[in-house]
């Protein structure tokens, strides 16, 4: 769903005035670009379009958007503000040495916006600190009178103009370009892409299309350039592990260790023997036992390292020790040297994810391979990963379609699903995808695939059919592709960006 857009008021002033034609002629010229420049930036808020950069151009600035337009502000006198990597204010690239004393937010809060003002003095003003920097340049030297002219005849007074609000300046921080109006107002437009982060297990990993291509990757297509797809599916985790990844149910430890003061000093914290999970960290949800790692992070973001455990800085690894990725052993190692820390019972584990992965979007798809003892306990686990994202309505959950069940795979029969199917809706609406029913009655058509015998008898069962699956859970690309439709006419259908 778009979101509201705070519309800029602009101020109208009626005024009268009397000027010689060529500097009337140059100033509506101005006010009509100023005015252009103004409606682009309020239909890019609208639209959720970003800002990709803003470069000097001849006579002003040139302003590139994410879906490959530009515009041109034709005004060299308008600066560009910003934070340098030194942490001052630079106005045009030139350091103030004023600084700026902003600190970024928890969990990826937006940067700060400055105030910015002329000050009596005619400098700029920023966060009410005089940077030296003058606004406007030193007048020119007087040239040489012109001929004087033969006098012309009076024409009619015209009709009074419109006092336009002027952009006098344009900051920029780490997520906004912001433009400062002469009436007092901004507009603030975003300066990088939105995100949409996709958890799940292999399945959303990717783990069986023969072209390679997973559907978040083939969302990524659909959407295009200006949004950013993010796959953090891990292969064989459960809703537990899932959960445990992003923050929102966090794990913690539940055995007493400690961490020795040198860094890349390995300690260990517990291991995998096959399906009996020995390790340290169990969910905050039911005092479960969280596997993790088994293979991986996520494909396209690091979910996990670097976490943090009683606020030291922390690496956690796991070793395997045979072919099979549920046996091996589970270290952790500091990242920085200092004091010896004895690790309490019951500290929580904050992973890489909940500090600093900051989505617009989910797409939830979690449950194939457990992590949950009734439908209620998965469909509360969605709701949490939801409102610790907080993207209000921006998410999409799919729903299984087999391997559902706790701690192990228990497949379900067609009754059980239903059941499932049922109350997954009642919660979540149209947010929900029914990938299990779309698979059985419209996928084969959909992909121009004449059923099997197989086929026919596993949607008989009210199973997913093995031409879409064909190692009996993982989609193929043909299923995936499919997949990836069903997100991106989910999300327009309810409004997503």
């Amino acid at each position: 769903m778009k979101k509201n857009i705070l519309f800029i008021c602009l101020s109208i002033i009626l005024f009268s005035c009397q000027k010689d034609d060529l500097s009337w002629k140059n100033e509506i010229l101005n006010i009509k670009n100023q005015l252009y420049v103004q409606q682009q930036l309020i239909n890019a808020l609208q639209d959720g379009i970003t800002i990709k950069s803003i470069t000097p151009s001849d006579n002003g600035y040139s302003i590139s958007f994410s879906n490959g337009t530009s515009i041109s502000l034709s005004d060299g006198k308008t600066p560009i503000i910003s934070i340098g990597k030194d942490g001052f204010w630079y106005i045009n690239e030139i350091n103030t040495n004023v600084t700026a004393r902003g600190i970024d937010g928890v969990n990826g809060k937006d940067g700060i916006i400055p105030t910015i003002f002329i000050g009596n003095n005619g400098n700029w003003i920023i966060n009410n600190v005089d940077s030296g920097v003058k606004a406007n340049g030193k007048n020119g030297t007087d040239g040489v009178n012109g001929i004087n002219g033969t006098n012309g005849t009076n024409g009619t007074v015209g009709a009074d103009g419109i006092n336009s609000p002027m952009i006098i300046s344009i900051a920029k921080n780490s997520t906004s370009f912001i433009f400062y109006l002469d009436n007092g107002n901004k507009i603030i437009v975003s300066n990088s892409k939105k995100k949409i982060s996709c958890w799940g297990d292999s399945i959303t990993w990717g783990a069986a299309p023969e072209d390679g291509k997973c559907w978040a990757m083939l969302l990524q297509q659909l959407l295009g350039d200006s949004i950013d797809v993010i796959n953090c599916g891990v292969g064989g985790e459960s809703a537990i592990s899932i959960s445990a990844r992003m923050g929102a149910i966090p794990m913690y430890n539940s055995v007493e260790f400690t961490l020795p003061s040198t860094v890349n000093t390995l300690v260990p914290v517990g291991r995998n023997d096959a399906w009996v999970y020995n390790g340290f960290f169990k969910s905050s949800y039911d005092d479960a036992f969280c596997p993790f790692l088994l293979q991986g992070e996520g494909r396209d973001y690091n979910t996990i390292n670097p976490c943090f455990i009683d606020g030291i800085e922390c690496t956690l690894s796991y070793s395997i020790e045979s072919q099979n990725p549920i046996e091996g052993q589970y270290y952790i190692k500091r990242n920085q040297t200092g004091d010896a820390r004895v690790i309490n019972i019951g500290t929580p584990v904050y992973t890489n994810a909940a500090k600093n992965l900051k989505s617009d979007a989910l797409v939830l798809f979690m449950g194939t391979n457990g992590g949950f003892q009734s439908v209620e306990e998965l469909i509360e686990k969605n709701k949490r990963m939801i409102e610790f994202s907080g993207v209000n309505n921006n998410y999409i959950i799919i729903g299984i379609y087999g391997g559902a069940g706790y701690p192990f795979p228990i497949y379900m029969g067609k009754s059980e699903f239903e059941a499932m199917e049922k109350k997954f809706f009642a919660t979540f609406g149209l947010h929900y995808i029914n990938l299990r029913k779309y698979a059985i009655e419209h996928a084969l058509a959909d992909a121009g695939i004449i059923p099997t015998s197989s086929d026919i008898n596993a949607i008989a069962l009210g199973h997913c059919p093995p031409s879409l699956i064909p190692d009996g859970i993982h989609p193929n690309s043909t299923f995936s592709k499919l997949i990836a439709n069903l997100v991106h006419d989910t999300m327009t259908n309810i409004g997503i960006f």
